[in-house]
């Protein structure tokens, strides 16, 4: 039978999070890790549903981090994998918020061709929107916030505001890896 995937999940974004899982698992102090994004969780027709809504627990429930991890201390961690430089408002708004009223720890994973770059949800830092979208031949509109707006969503992309990931702030994956942290 052939696999249906969602529209919204390209090759690029399954070969990220098979890439990031197989790193997480690897890791000196990951003791498990397991898909916890709705592509896992939900049948197609409900995540077309998800993705068409804006309704806050739509919202809140299509923006949960694609991984759930438990620290060998038994402390659990949330991590959200992008398979480009770039993460949507909602997206990192969610996880800041997980971050915030949980008292949890979220990595941000980025997977490129050339390795894992990691950062703590907290200590992620953008590059200035104005400069990226003036490099662009047909600039996008940057928000009040400083969220590019995309002029018409692309395929495999959200179409959602996003900032791109200022690569400084990420932490090499090769030479550093995440450790647990204490929460409250």
């Amino acid at each position: 039978m052939k696999s249906i995937n969602p529209p919204h999940v390209t090759a690029n974004t399954k070969q990220a999070e098979s890439r990031v899982m197989q790193w997480l698992s690897s890791c000196r102090d990951v003791m498990h890790v397991a898909h916890n994004g709705i592509e896992h969780a939900y049948p197609p027709q409900f995540i077309d549903g998800l993705v068409a809504s804006r309704s806050r627990a739509a919202m809140e429930i299509r923006n949960t981090p694609d991984v759930i991890g438990q620290w060998i201390t038994g402390d659990l961690f949330w991590c959200e994998i992008k398979s480009g430089g770039s993460v949507s408002r909602d997206s990192y708004e969610a996880c800041m918020a997980m971050h915030r009223l949980h008292h949890r720890p979220v990595l941000l994973c980025v997977w490129s061709s050339d390795g894992i770059y990691w950062q703590w949800i907290d200590r992620v830092r953008f590059q200035d929107s104005r400069d990226v979208v003036g490099r662009y031949s047909r600039p996008h509109p940057v928000d009040a916030d400083g969220w590019i707006v995309p002029l018409r969503r692309r395929p495999g992309m959200s179409g959602q505001p996003h900032k791109r990931i200022a690569a400084d702030s990420l932490l090499d994956g090769l030479h550093k890896q995440p450790r647990p942290v204490r929460t409250q």
